[in-house]
């Protein structure tokens, strides 16, 4: 009765999203301090599920990003916008990537997206087919292998191969029982 009331996530949250709103108002400096403390604030958001929030961040990093950087962010945009249901807007951003890039986190997102957009269009072959290169190419620590192989198992379910999804999908429950990819339709 005496000690502190612990804060519930819902208080953490709004404090990230109370940051994020500081955060559009640092200037961006040269020596990239606050360009570095506004990519991790918006990756933290992004895997948090705070689309938006990151969308806002990572938009704020697009003047005067080139190259490498510039396609990642595009590529964080297209996901934060078919996340947010908006696939048109995340196909345009694909679009704008003239190389698609290869063997890295860059590639794996951009394959991620290409079978998630594929398979929102009812091309679950297509879909395997880039899903299945994009896992060929994925690091064990990558970010984003356990969402790739959720798609995957959706891919297979949408090819009516029912006991393949189900054992991918089991076997994401055993390793990751706490993913947001497995409580949550990916598609």
């Amino acid at each position: 009765r005496d000690q502190p009331r612990s804060r519930g996530l819902g208080d953490v949250y709004k404090r990230q999203g109370d940051v994020v709103r500081l955060m559009e108002l640092v200037p961006l400096d040269g020596a990239g301090v606050h360009r570095r403390m506004i990519e991790q604030l918006a990756h933290t958001m992004r895997r948090g599920g705070f689309w938006g929030e990151s969308q806002v961040l990572y938009e704020k990093l697009r003047p005067g990003a080139e190259g490498d950087e510039e396609q990642l962010l595009n590529l964080l945009l297209a996901y934060g916008d078919w996340h947010q249901g908006s696939d048109l807007q995340a196909r345009a951003l694909l679009g704008m990537i003239e190389v698609p890039p290869t063997n890295s986190d860059r590639g794996i997102l951009f394959r991620l997206l290409q079978g998630r957009i594929q398979l929102g269009q009812g091309d679950a072959t297509e879909a395997l087919d880039l899903l299945s290169e994009a896992l060929i190419g994925i690091e064990a620590a990558s970010e984003w292998r356990v969402e790739l192989t959720a798609v995957i198992a959706d891919a297979y379910r949408a090819e009516g191969r029912d006991e393949l999804a189900e054992r991918i999908e089991s076997d994401l429950r055993r390793l990751h029982p706490t993913s947001r990819w497995l409580s949550a339709p990916s598609t």
